[in-house]
């Protein structure tokens, strides 16, 4: 154990098999009753060669019969497990086979080993010699006997009949009745036979392990270079037409603050696109005071649009989300038009104000419930069903006051309170729509507005461009783009030739419209992750038609600065991707 490496060298003895060297006491390791301590495996070293140092057997301590100390298993193999011990040596069963029909080997020969539970036992030895190969004894005593053989009969033939097989079940056929004899066998084979365990690398469970991390990578491979094929933009943007549509640009309003509210909607009164033809449609989710504001969201707004203080409409009833008198509510219409960098634009704000036996957060239903305002509206629109009585101002407010039929719009485009809308956003996303009429729901790419003033911010730089550029653009492929982003998207209310409803269908409004969130699934798809699961609403009641990307409108918006409200957005997306994932699959015609 204290040998240096140059004496190793010296010797070629590393990578050869030492085996040899460290001779171990056969009644040790077969724990046989009687068994002749002086057979041996290996026959007297010559005097101070490093095998004699290492031979301490019966011959030379014959005081070891009765209680001895194994020299060879308490101390070498103590030693060489703890600090020097790194694997297994494996054999091919194929070369177990082979040599066991003599196939290799010199002529006439054959290795006497067999296999017994994945592990490779070597008898050739003692076969070929009929016993133990060397009776070893103190140089006072005799070095005959009568017999050599240890080993049980059966055992022997099972080795000489089936050299070169498995023979496990043959062994446990064999001792069925004598287990006590069969642990004691097993543990002689163990002890003074063993080679090592059969290599599994070639065997079929390998291979198919092996093929199936080679077709996983290779799909994943290809995935990864059609997204980049996807997000290939060969050529130059065209500029597309000026459109006539009639379209709404929806804003849901909650907490946000007077200088992200006015630059949002400045963003999409200065829109490329013909003023008359878009209406601003703001919806304020009750009446709350977000952080650092001075007064309510809903004041804020209608100072930004410039609508008269002095106005103050009377509150109508409408049907909310909710549970119990929660399902009540009461809303304020307000209309108008708002001026800003020379453009004119009409507009609606819907208040949500909440009955008299609110105290707090009046009015306050969440996001999805702004969207459902909107879209049963167009839904009784579309069907010329009855009314509620805020939607009959509202009604009356488009097409009266504002003058334009509500049955004329054909888009809506929803936008967050905190996003800045370039300004040939709207028009490009009407020239894809246009383009292709089976196209019920598009998306374009949304860019960070905050990019560099935290590394909270840089680090998702790069997400934000993939998400878009590789794994929308790639669903994009298929027309089945599986979220389009509420901060940035467009929908169709009905399509161009049949006048099918599409986002204002009956089903759509009912499963969006879902009151009873009674599982934790439900609840992730309504309330933490509305857009996506308004996405794959559509995707499933209306399968024929596509959802699409396009990397020519942009957006910018404010992204998480602090890690705290990062891990909180990111948990809230995760548990909403996978939940609506879950409902994907079971799409029929997806």
């Amino acid at each position: 154990m204290g040998v240096n490496s140059k004496y190793l060298v010296d010797n070629n003895y590393p990578g050869s098999d030492l085996s040899d060297k460290f001779p171990l006491q056969l009644s040790f390791v077969c724990p046989f009753p009687d068994l002749d301590p002086r057979l041996a495996l290996s026959p007297k070293p010559e005097p101070y060669t490093d095998t004699w140092l290492h031979d301490h057997r019966f011959w030379r301590h014959p005081e070891m019969v009765e209680g001895g100390y194994n020299y060879y298993q308490y101390r070498l193999m103590r030693i060489m497990r703890e600090n020097y011990y790194r694997g297994k040596i494996a054999t091919e069963p194929q070369r177990v086979e082979m040599e066991g029909k003599g196939v290799g080997l010199p002529n006439g020969m054959r290795r006497y080993w067999s296999i017994i539970n994945n592990e490779v036992f070597d008898l050739t030895d003692y076969i070929q010699r009929r016993g133990a190969p060397f009776v070893v004894a103190p140089d006072e005593r005799n070095n005959e006997t009568r017999s050599r053989m240890f080993l049980d009969d059966g055992v022997h033939n099972l080795f000489q009949m089936h050299p070169g097989q498995d023979i496990t079940e043959k062994w446990h056929r064999y001792f069925a009745r004598r287990p006590v004899a069969r642990r004691l066998h097993y543990q002689c084979l163990r002890g003074a036979f063993y080679v090592g365990v059969v290599d599994k690398r070639k065997s079929f469970q390998c291979y198919f392990a092996n093929y199936v991390l080679l077709a996983s990578s290779v799909a994943l491979t290809s995935i990864i270079f059609f997204k980049f094929l996807a997000a290939l933009q060969l050529g130059s943007r065209r500029e597309p037409e000026e459109h006539d549509k009639f379209i709404i640009c929806n804003v849901p309003c909650y907490t946000e603050g007077e200088e992200g509210l006015r630059s949002t909607l400045e963003s999409l009164a200065t829109l490329h696109y013909d003023d008359k033809r878009k209406l601003l449609f703001i919806i304020c989710d009750g009446m709350i005071m977000g952080s650092g504001n001075d007064r309510p969201t809903p004041r804020i707004v209608l100072d930004i649009v410039g609508a008269d203080p002095d106005v103050d409409p009377e509150p109508l009833s409408f049907l909310s989300l909710g549970e119990g008198m929660k399902q009540h509510n009461l809303g304020k219409v307000y209309s108008g038009l708002f001026e800003a960098a020379g453009h004119v634009v009409p507009y609606i704000v819907v208040v949500k104000c909440g009955t008299p036996r609110e105290r707090t957060r009046q009015g306050n239903r969440g996001k999805r419930d702004s969207q459902i305002i909107l879209m049963r509206f167009f839904n009784k629109v579309h069907f010329n069903l009855p009314m509620s009585p805020l939607e009959l101002e509202i009604y009356h407010q488009i097409k009266n006051v504002i003058g334009v039929n509500p049955a004329f719009y054909e888009f809506i485009m929803m936008v967050d309170a905190d996003t800045y809308v370039f300004p040939d956003s709207l028009n490009r996303m009407v020239s894809c729509m246009l383009h292709d009429s089976k196209l019920m729901g598009l998306c374009g790419e949304t860019q960070l507005a905050n990019e560099k003033d935290t590394w909270i911010t840089m680090i998702q730089v790069y997400e934000y461009y993939i998400s878009h550029h590789l794994s929308k653009a790639f669903e994009s492929l298929f027309g089945s783009v599986t979220c389009l982003p509420g901060c940035f998207c467009m929908y169709r209310i009905r399509a161009p030739e049949s006048n099918y409803p599409l986002l204002v269908s009956n089903n759509m409004v009912k499963d969006y419209s879902e009151n009873n969130v009674d599982t934790l699934h439900k609840k992730n798809l309504l309330h933490l992750g509305e857009d996506r699961y308004l996405t794959t609403l559509m995707l499933k009641h209306h399968p024929y038609y596509k959802m699409k990307f396009t990397s020519d409108a942009q957006c910018r918006t404010n992204a998480p600065d602090t890690w705290q409200v990062l891990l909180s957005q990111r948990r809230r997306w995760i548990n909403s991707t996978v939940h609506n994932l879950l409902e994907l699959v079971f799409l029929p015609r997806l």
